[in-house]
């Protein structure tokens, strides 16, 4: 059972949600409209929504919100060439929770780095999504649970403290 989050110390880090990559991964229109009520009961609840997008051309990632903490471009939290980790520090963000495209990539090496940086991680299953069903069921069932909680969009409300 996940603890609750304490949603001063805590952020949303949504991975490569972005028009490209939502259509590429075949997302229906349920996993879009869920993913929106969910960012939104995050910024309610006074959540920094981080957005990490790859480096793809165009304005797709211009209607981003201005109340976003960053958006910044590539995966990993303590990449030489970014200063999310340190940002993060600097806030007081000591809890993530996940949701992106694609499990078994971003998902995967956010969540591996994170724990390797003592992050308290959430991965809120509903909101990730693979090109493979299967790789995504054990990434949630098997992988995640050692290093996360692998929780429900409709469990973070109650959650949030």
């Amino acid at each position: 059972m996940a603890r609750p989050i304490n949603k001063s110390q805590a952020a949303f880090l949504l991975l490569d949600y972005q028009n490209m990559v939502i259509k590429r991964a075949n997302a229906s229109e349920s996993f879009v409209t869920n993913a929106a009520r969910t960012i939104a009961t995050g910024r309610e609840n006074g959540l920094p929504v981080v957005h990490c997008r790859s480096a793809f051309q165009g304005s797709e990632f211009a209607d981003v919100p201005s109340t976003n903490l960053k958006t910044r471009v590539g995966h990993f939290l303590a990449s030489p060439s970014t200063s999310m980790h340190t940002d993060l520090q600097d806030k007081g963000i000591n809890t993530l929770i996940i949701g992106g495209l694609v499990t078994q990539g971003a998902v995967l090496t956010t969540v591996r780095e994170a724990a390797d940086l003592d992050y308290c991680i959430y991965v809120v299953e509903d909101m990730c999504l693979d090109f493979d069903a299967e790789v995504h069921r054990v990434l949630m069932e098997k992988v995640f649970p050692r290093q996360a909680y692998v929780i429900k969009s409709e469990d973070l409300d109650g959650l949030l403290k």
